[in-house]
């Protein structure tokens, strides 16, 4: 997404990893979507509010390479500045919303 003033409602969002860019912009609001992923899966640099939403963490089955080994990120990933964007004004917001995930899924760390 990219832009100032948006409004997205009742929207599916599903992928593994990178699913919902929130490239940059301003007054982003996301209402009742479910957003679905295992890593950093929402991200980027804009302002963003989601409420009334459900962010689900998938145990993806394997890693690309063919192992085993735990996938590691965060469902918000607020990136590193691009040339043309003030990270300082950058952020996401989950309000009233729910963070769940699939059996034999560890949520457990916040990073600021």
């Amino acid at each position: 997404m990219r832009g100032d003033n948006m409004y997205v409602e009742n929207a599916f969002f599903v992928s593994w990893q990178d699913t919902l860019l929130s490239y940059y912009g301003t007054n982003q609001v996301f209402s009742n979507c479910y957003v679905f992923g295992d890593v950093d899966f929402i991200w980027g640099y804009g302002r963003a509010i989601f409420q009334n939403s459900e962010f689900h963490v998938g145990n993806r089955p394997k890693r690309m390479n063919g192992t085993d080994n735990a996938w590691q990120g965060f469902v918000v990933a607020n990136g590193a500045t691009p040339t043309n964007v003030n990270r300082i004004n950058s952020w996401f917001w989950l309000y009233n919303s729910t963070i769940t995930a699939d059996d034999n899924t560890v949520v457990c760390k916040f990073h600021e």
